[in-house]
């Protein structure tokens, strides 16, 4: 007979893929609260108040804990209230000067990782996306889920473009809805930093 711990933890793993497998989707209107439309914007909702090359602090403003910045430049941080995303993800540049980093260049939505596999939840996110950023020109990337569109705005601190992609995250995998703004100067080259008047 065997031991009551090994069939336990034999009753434990099996139980993991179905429990990881079975997690609900959010609704297309939960995903909607969170991204928005064509109307709000390049940015998704949750990152309404970003720009580009914003500092560690002033991101930590709406995003606690964004200051927390190790020095690989980017941080994590967790996002309450929003069904169907686990967390935040924000990449910072490195200042040339002190090759700290120190301005926004990216951003990302990580959802759930339970979702990954999820039915519908893939197809409601980039049909979604679609609708906000435009028509997905290379139909294939929609299979490979890897979807990338550019934005026709070129001034600095909006978004250049936006990507829906899965990738690996401590759980497994996830995917994610990550922006990447457009840059002024190179943050340490004698420009004026951002939001400093020339005199």
């Amino acid at each position: 007979m065997k031991p009551l711990r090994t069939i336990g933890l034999a009753i434990a793993v099996a139980l993991l893929p179905s429990t990881f497998a079975s997690a609900q989707a959010p609704s297309e209107a939960d995903l909607l609260r969170s991204i928005g439309t064509k109307k709000d914007g390049w940015n998704p909702i949750v990152f309404k108040p970003l720009r580009g090359q914003m500092t560690p602090a002033q991101v930590a403003k709406y995003f606690p804990g964004a200051d927390s910045v190790p020095d690989s430049g980017v941080v994590e941080v967790p996002l309450e209230g929003k069904p169907g995303i686990a967390r935040l993800k924000f990449k910072f540049q490195r200042d040339r000067r002190t090759m700290k980093p120190a301005y926004l260049g990216s951003a990302a939505i990580i959802f759930d990782p339970a979702l990954t596999d999820a039915p519908g939840f893939y197809e409601t996110l980039w049909k979604l996306c679609e609708r906000k950023y435009g028509k997905i020109k290379r139909r294939e990337m929609i299979d490979k889920q890897f979807i990338t569109w550019s934005s026709p705005t070129k001034k600095v601190e909006q978004v250049k473009f936006a990507q829906v992609w899965k990738f690996p995250v401590k759980e497994g995998t996830a995917f994610h809805l990550a922006i990447e703004f457009e840059q002024g100067p190179t943050p340490g080259t004698g420009a004026n930093p951002p939001g400093r008047k020339r005199r």
